[in-house]
């Protein structure tokens, strides 16, 4: 009778601490709100978790630069678009110095707001995304546009472009290099602003038509030129937008996978409370009755 009272005293204390334990075990996942907090819990669902969690990271991240790329991009497409419409004024300045009805000093007023507008495109040319990046410089450091000693104006950048990864397939370049903006070399949008000048300038009428002429077909070519790289920027724009759609999409799915198999079941951990409550009760009860029958073997 003894060995077997021993036995059911184990047996009722660790009764006890079974219950103890899963009763503390609920009570942690109704407080923290995750069903599996280590490994050993569950290992298949805390791996899958593990590579749900890598994958939200990778979003995150993809997230982070394309924002940055959108904002580098949003600022190029602005830039060009003040360029578009500079180059429009000098094409309206252009028209009107040729009218043979202009004074020496008209032309030289509109030949002095001219070389403003080449200033300002210079301005435009060589705009930074606020980050000390220029816009229209490749992957080159430092301004895209110097001018020369002779007062022309070069390109310094390079060819390169820095594609930025908005997803696991897919990249966007984030910047356009010069010479796909404004042109070439003796080509470019400052030799047709300088042309524009000297033609202005030129006292001979028929000589100043022609050059005018000339003028307004490199303003056009150089026109169209920017529209395009605008168009190209758009472009870029909307499949970062399309892209974080996607991401977004992936993400909230991420989420809904993983707190299936992390969170915590409110109503399930309720009624496991319950019922852990309850068993924990029962093996109380169970040993205080084998104290009270060792206690009465000892008396008889």
């Amino acid at each position: 009778m003894r060995i077997a009272s021993d036995t059911i005293y184990r047996q009722a204390v660790a009764a006890i601490q079974d219950a103890q334990s899963n009763l503390a075990r609920v009570q942690e996942q109704l407080s923290s709100g995750e069903r599996i907090r280590r490994s050993g819990e569950d290992p298949s669902a805390f791996t899958t978790a593990t590579r749900l969690d890598a994958r939200q990271e990778l979003l995150t991240g993809f997230e982070r630069a394309s924002d940055r790329a959108f904002a580098r991009l949003s600022l190029t497409e602005s830039r060009i678009g003040e360029a578009v419409d500079q180059t429009n004024r000098v094409r309206e300045l252009v028209v009107q110095g040729n009218n043979a009805t202009l004074s020496s000093d008209d032309r030289a007023a509109i030949a002095r707001e001219l070389r403003q507008i080449r200033e300002g495109l210079l301005q435009t040319a060589n705009a930074s995304d606020g980050e000390g990046r220029a816009l229209f410089a490749g992957t080159a450091s430092g301004k895209p546009y110097q001018q020369d000693i002779s007062g022309a104006i070069i390109y310094q950048g390079n060819a390169g472009s820095r594609l930025v990864p908005i997803n696991t397939d897919a990249t966007v370049a984030d910047g356009e290099q010069g010479p796909a903006v404004f042109g070439r070399g003796s080509n470019d949008l400052f030799a047709a602003v300088d042309a524009a000048i000297a033609a202005v300038e030129e006292p001979d009428p028929a000589l100043r038509a022609a050059g005018a002429a000339a003028t307004l077909d490199q303003l056009d070519a150089r026109l169209d030129q920017m529209n395009l790289a605008r168009g190209r920027v758009g472009a870029r724009l909307s499949a970062i937008e399309q892209s974080a759609e996607v991401r977004a999409v992936e993400s909230e799915q991420l989420t809904v996978t993983r707190a299936n198999l992390m969170d915590t079941d409110i109503a399930q951990a309720i009624t496991d409370l319950t019922l852990t409550g309850n068993r924990l009760s029962a093996a109380q009860q169970s040993y205080l009755q084998v104290q009270r029958q060792s206690l009465f073997d000892l008396i008889r």
